[in-house]
């Protein structure tokens, strides 16, 4: 059984957005018996257990909340140079010959800090004034992210961080990507089993998930992942399948990855 992707992730995939941040917060829920035949159609049985952060509870509400700082360019003149320090990188834009407007500045830094990973910047204008005001915040709700002076700097502005203060939920996230990879990061993901039985299969959705057969506005925009679990060879790979009421299931290694070619 290949990993099978609901019609509303394939949607969101498709039309830009990238597969970490499409489970910027999730829950893994497994369960036993035969998978239904796609990610769209309805769950049928209760999870015999319910993977979060240590074991925590997450209802249907809790979402993480993304970090967001504000760099208010208030005077850029042709050569200065807007230097933004992204999680320890810095980031420069030399403002071209001509002296632009804050306006031109803010857009062209917007864009630049947008390219990065993880995060996602905007320039902010307001209807009728000329303004350099550039808002970035985190892609990933509850990602750590720090915004500082960069060494080449000479524009004029005061970077304002933490206007919106990051906070995890007890959701689950992946770590960041590498080598065609993304990997759980160093924190615990368990669950405690609510039924005896044998795991056969999972699926990777968002905490609001009413696990419901997708169908409408559901079915175009619900993220959903579903495997087969077992003790190798499986999407999800678990040291014993047999799981009892009451226990823990720990979830020590996980690495999704995408084919080559």
């Amino acid at each position: 059984m290949a990993e099978k992707y609901s019609t509303g992730l394939r949607n969101w995939l498709l039309g830009g957005k990238d597969l970490r941040e499409a489970f910027d917060d999730f829950i893994i829920k497994v369960f036993s018996g035969s998978a239904p035949s796609d990610a769209d159609q309805a769950e049928g049985v209760t999870a015999l257990c319910t993977i979060t952060k240590a074991s925590q509870t997450v209802d249907s509400t809790e979402v993480s909340t993304a970090k967001q700082a504000l760099i208010p360019i208030m005077v850029a003149a042709s050569a200065s140079v807007v230097s933004i320090k992204i999680n320890g990188t810095d980031y420069n834009y030399t403002v071209p010959a001509g002296s632009p407007s804050l306006t031109a500045t803010a857009l062209a830094v917007a864009q630049m800090l947008d390219g990065i990973p993880g995060v996602d910047a905007v320039a902010v204008v307001s209807h009728g004034t000329t303004d350099g005001n550039v808002v970035v915040r985190s892609s990933i709700r509850g990602l750590a992210l720090t915004v500082a002076d960069g060494a080449a700097k000479t524009a004029t502005y005061t970077i304002a961080d933490n206007t919106v203060t990051n906070a995890r939920c007890d959701a689950l996230q992946w770590g960041a990507p590498a080598s065609a990879s993304m990997s759980k990061p160093a924190e615990v993901w368990s669950g405690v089993n609510a039924a005896t039985g044998t795991a056969a299969w999972f699926r990777i959705v968002r905490p609001d998930d009413t696990g419901a057969l997708l169908t409408g506005d559901a079915l175009a925009i619900t993220r959903r992942i579903q495997g087969a679990v077992g003790t190798s060879g499986a999407e999800l790979n678990l040291s014993n399948i047999n799981l009892v009421i009451g226990a823990t299931l720990t979830i020590d290694t996980a690495v999704f990855s995408l084919p080559v070619g």
